[in-house]
C-alpha cells in the first residue's frame, strides 16, 4: 500500500505518536494519522476541482475505516494542532461532512510515494480491499498500465532537475511535480465517484507543459477537446429548463438564449463580456484568468443580490439564462456546476469513449477532451462528439494539441 506524503509530515508523525501505555511506536497508530494527510493530497493533485471546495471528512467514513468516532476526532486534532490541516467548513448534521484543505506551511513542500507493509496495520488491509472494488474505471486503468509511459524527455527533466545521477525512483518532487512523477514510477489510478461524474486518472492531474513528457505506445499525446466547452455544454440546459417551463418545447425561445447560444458556439463568449465590463485580452494568460473569474462568479458561486461587474453585465445581456441558473442554484449552490459536469461526461465518456474504446481504439478522456496517438483518431472523436451534440441543437468547434505541441521542450 502506497500513501503519498511529504517527508517532513511522515518524519513528525512517526515521532510524535506514540501508545498510551507503553509510550512506543505504534506502525498501526501513525498510518492513521498519515492516512489523513495522504488523503488530502491525493485529491489536490489529482482531482484539484474537487480540492478547490475543501476535501470531505466524514466523522463516520472515517470511523468505518480507522475505528471509533472519538479517535477519529482525536487523530484531525492532533493533525490540526500540528499545523498539517486546516478545516474550511464545519460539518452539519444530516447536510454534508467537514471539509478539510492542507495547511499552508506543508502544502508546497516535496512529495514522495511510501510504502507501507500491509499486515502491520488493519487500516491498510482495508484500504487495499476498498481499493480493488470501489469507484475504479478498470478499463481505463488497464490501459494506463499497459499503453502510457514517461518519454526520454521527461527521465531527462527530472535528471536535471533533481540532479539525479540515474533513473532513480526515491526521490520526492515538488507538488506541480507529482502527478508526472507518478507516470514515472508507473502508479497509475483511474477513478470514477460515480457512474455519472467525470473521470480521474494520472492523465486528468499533468499539466500543460508536462503532457509533452508522456507517451503512448511510444508515440506522443494527442488531444483534441471541445472549444469553450463549459459555455457551450450550458446550452441543452438551458434549452432543457425552457422547454420543461413552457410546455412547448422550444418554440419562442427567447431571444437572449439564441444569443448565448450564438456566442457559445463562435467560441467568441468570453470576449464578449469582458468588451462589456470594458476589459480587453493582451494574450492568453489573460484571457484565462477571465475564464476562470466568470466560472466562479456566475457558474459555481452561491445565490447572491450582490452583483459584481461580470455578475451585473451577464445579466443585463442574458437575463433568461441569468434567472435559469439562478433557479438551479437555489438549494444548492454547486448545483448547475455538477449537473454541467455530468452532461460532459455522459457525452465523452458514456458515448464517445466507450464507443471508440470498444472498437479497439487505445483512448483516454480528460474531461471534455480525448487524448489518442494518431491523427486519424482524432478526427474520428470530433466526428462521434459533433454527432452526438448536434442531437441537443449545439454545433462544436474544437481545439488540437497535436505532436508538434509535444516536441517542443
Amino acid at each position: 500500500m502506497v500513501f503519498i506524503l511529504q517527508p517532513s509530515v511522515y518524519n513528525k508523525i512517526c515521532n510524535e505518536i506514540k501508545t498510551k501505555k507503553t509510550n512506543k511506536e505504534s506502525i498501526s497508530l501513525q498510518v492513521k494519522h498519515l492516512y489523513v494527510i495522504h488523503r488530502l493530497n491525493h485529491v489536490k493533485i489529482f482531482k484539484k476541482d474537487q480540492y478547490q471546495k475543501g476535501v470531505p471528512m466524514s466523522t463516520e467514513v472515517l470511523a468505518d475505516l480507522i475505528g471509533r468516532g472519538s479517535d477519529v476526532k482525536n487523530i484531525m486534532y492532533l493533525l490540526e494542532k500540528l499545523n498539517f490541516i486546516i478545516k474550511v467548513r464545519k460539518s452539519k448534521l444530516q447536510e454534508y461532512s467537514a471539509r478539510y484543505k492542507l495547511h499552508d506551511s506543508i502544502a508546497t513542500e516535496r512529495l514522495y510515494h511510501h510504502d507501507f507493509c500491509t499486515s502491520d496495520s488493519a487500516l491498510l488491509r482495508k484500504l487495499e480491499k476498498h481499493n480493488v472494488t470501489i469507484n475504479s474505471f478498470k478499463k481505463q486503468l488497464q490501459m494506463l498500465n499497459n499503453h502510457v509511459s514517461i518519454n526520454a524527455l521527461g527521465v531527462d527533466y527530472f535528471k536535471k532537475k533533481y540532479n539525479l545521477a540515474q533513473r532513480d525512483l526515491n526521490f520526492s518532487v515538488e507538488p506541480s511535480d507529482f502527478g508526472l512523477k507518478a507516470i514515472y514510477d508507473g502508479r497509475f489510478f483511474a477513478s470514477r465517484p460515480d457512474i455519472k461524474s467525470r473521470v480521474y486518472t494520472n492523465l486528468t492531474s499533468l499539466s500543460r507543459d508536462h503532457r509533452k513528457y508522456v507517451e503512448i505506445d511510444s508515440k506522443p499525446m494527442l488531444m483534441t477537446d471541445i472549444s469553450n466547452s463549459q459555455i457551450l455544454l450550458t446550452v441543452p440546459l438551458f434549452h432543457k429548463f425552457w422547454a420543461k417551463k413552457s410546455g412547448k418545447g422550444l418554440i419562442n425561445l427567447p431571444d437572449d438564449i439564441k444569443a448565448f447560444q450564438k456566442l457559445a458556439e463562435s467560441g467568441k463568449f468570453y470576449e464578449y463580456i469582458a468588451n462589456c465590463v470594458g476589459i480587453k485580452f493582451n494574450n492568453d494568460y489573460e484571457r484565462s484568468v477571465f475564464k476562470k473569474k466568470v466560472f466562479a462568479e456566475i457558474w459555481f458561486s452561491k445565490n447572491s443580490k450582490r452583483l459584481t461587474a461580470i455578475k451585473r453585465v451577464f445579466k443585463e445581456q442574458f437575463a433568461t439564462a441569468f434567472d435559469i441558473i439562478w433557479k438551479f442554484k437555489e438549494e444548492k449552490y454547486n448545483e448547475f456546476a455538477i449537473k454541467l459536469q455530468r452532461f460532459e461526461a455522459s457525452i465523452l465518456v458514456d458515448k464517445v469513449w466507450k464507443k471508440m474504446f470498444k472498437s479497439g481504439k487505445t483512448v483516454f478522456t480528460l474531461h471534455d477532451a480525448i487524448i489518442c496517438t494518431c491523427v486519424e483518431d482524432l478526427e474520428l472523436a470530433e466526428e462521434m462528439i459533433r454527432n452526438e451534440l448536434i442531437k441537443f441543437r449545439i454545433e462544436p468547434k474544437f481545439k488540437r494539441e497535436e505532436e508538434i505541441n509535444f516536441l517542443v521542450a
